[in-house]
């Protein structure tokens, strides 16, 4: 991997996708390249100088002449760019991961924890100060990973014309998200049940229930890695909107704007991690992580884990808009 000299001549450099070289190899009808993306993953806007004394012609040359790195053999693109028949949208939806509600997961040092069994889940509890820091291999209540697609900016108030006018009108409702997972280390994927509600009340109150969450089976086989499998899980329509009573953004993550949907996400890991503390580690760990450390010394703990850390990879199915979070798989090896 390297990066391309961008400061000269523009450079061309593609590269095929597992699909694209899975087609070539199989030659005949079908075998040419019929589609291709953009992304712009890697350009940072805030470079752009319109006030650059040579005049227009050098707003961009800054972002021109961006160092970038070499294509490589993935459709993981973050940020893909579109086509779109309207001229006056000035903001598109994101996928954000939602912290303010009660049932958020908070992340702890940048990644969320997953403990693989109950004396693990008990002891994190006490080290990290808080149920709301934990997510329990299966669990059915209580926290999860929450989603969110919608518009992210101050400019445009959350309303449910707005919401109309802006998403739903223009087919940016996000339905169901897909989120792939490693399946070395997670089984399944768990989302809220099909009654869930998320909306105010006329007071400015909250009515949001997720109820009891539930496993879905994988989809199909992630095509951005071998080892990944993605599952389909549903998104429910917010009815969240602007209150004089009290500020929506109190149960909204950004800065605000129109919200399609939220979704609450929980997972279950691979039966070969879930031994109990007092059992043999499991190879996986061994394998693929970190075994017996004292994780948590600067907190004034000794005991010692197991972990492993794992991406997992979240998409709008409707907008195509990317987030993506770091699970720590974690397994009392030593517990106080």
């Amino acid at each position: 991997m390297a990066f391309l000299d961008n400061s000269g001549d523009i450079i061309l450099d593609a590269i095929l996708t597992p699909e694209g070289r899975r087609r070539m190899a199989r030659g005949g009808r079908g075998s040419l390249i019929t589609k291709f993306a953009f992304g712009d993953d890697e350009i940072d806007y805030s470079l752009a100088n319109l006030n650059h004394a040579s005049g227009s012609a050098y707003y961009f040359i800054e972002i021109a002449q961006t160092p970038l790195l070499e294509a490589f053999g993935t459709d993981g693109l973050q940020y893909q760019l579109r086509t779109g028949t309207r001229t006056d949208l000035l903001y598109l939806p994101e996928v954000q991961i939602n912290t303010k509600l009660a049932d958020s997961l908070q992340e702890y040092r940048g990644v969320y924890y997953i403990p693989t069994n109950t004396e693990t889940r008990d002891r994190l509890k006490t080290i990290l100060g808080d149920e709301k820091y934990v997510l329990q291999s299966g669990q059915t209540s209580r926290n999860g990973i929450v989603l969110q697609s919608g518009m992210n900016t101050a400019d445009v108030e959350n309303t449910q014309q707005m919401q109309s006018a802006l998403l739903r009108n223009n087919n940016e409702i996000d339905s169901s998200y897909t989120v792939e997972c490693d399946r070395r280390f997670i089984g399944s994927v768990m989302q809220q049940a099909a009654d869930s509600v998320v909306r105010n009340k006329s007071d400015g109150s909250s009515d949001i229930n997720f109820g009891s969450l539930r496993s879905v089976p994988p989809s199909s086989q992630s095509t951005s890695s071998p080892t990944y499998n993605a599952f389909t899980v549903k998104g429910i329509n917010s009815q969240i909107y602007y209150n004089a009573n009290i500020d929506y953004k109190t149960y909204v993550q950004g800065n605000g704007g129109p919200i399609g949907t939220m979704s609450k996400i929980g997972f279950v890991v691979d039966n070969t991690l879930t031994t109990k503390t007092s059992g043999a580690t499991p190879k996986k760990f061994t394998n693929f992580g970190t075994t017996a450390n004292a994780l948590f010394s600067a907190e004034g703990y000794s005991d010692k884990f197991d972990y492993i850390d794992t991406n997992v990879w979240i998409r709008g199915d409707v907008t195509g808009q990317h987030a993506s979070v770091v699970l720590r798989i974690i397994r009392g090896d030593t517990l106080s």
